[in-house]
């Protein structure tokens, strides 16, 4: 909540404040470490938790990569070899709050969307 001095005068920010519940909640754990892919610095993210609103609540993995230094085309060699891996697949979930609101509105999961597959050399050639 803002400080005292932001709110207008007369107004009793204690009251306001006790007023206020959550609309979700986000409770997560992320683990990252750096890789080096041909000349690229690449970040990995794993988060692993749970995202929630009221009664309802959802386990949440995801598995970020992020080009640090370097170019596209490491960044896509290193998401080659992860295509590889059991139980990892592309996807579209939504943020985690995007999907904690999908919650709050009473809606029980959140529809998995997988992507289709993207051919890197494509997108690089068209530079």
């Amino acid at each position: 909540m803002a400080p005292v001095q932001a709110w207008p005068e007369g107004l009793n920010h204690a009251v306001l404040q006790s007023r206020l519940k959550p609309l979700f909640t986000i409770d997560f754990g992320r683990q990252k470490c750096r890789v080096t892919q041909g000349e690229s610095q690449i970040e990995i993210m794993l988060d692993r938790g749970e995202v929630g609103s009221g009664p309802l609540s959802e386990t949440t993995c995801e598995l970020e990569i992020v080009l640090l230094i370097g170019n596209t085309r490491d960044l896509f060699a290193f998401a080659k070899t992860l295509s590889y891996a059991r139980n990892l697949r592309l996807g579209k979930l939504g943020k985690k709050a995007e999907r904690s609101y999908h919650l709050q509105w009473g809606n029980l999961r959140y529809a998995i969307r997988p992507w289709r597959l993207l051919d890197p050399t494509a997108i690089l050639l068209r530079r």
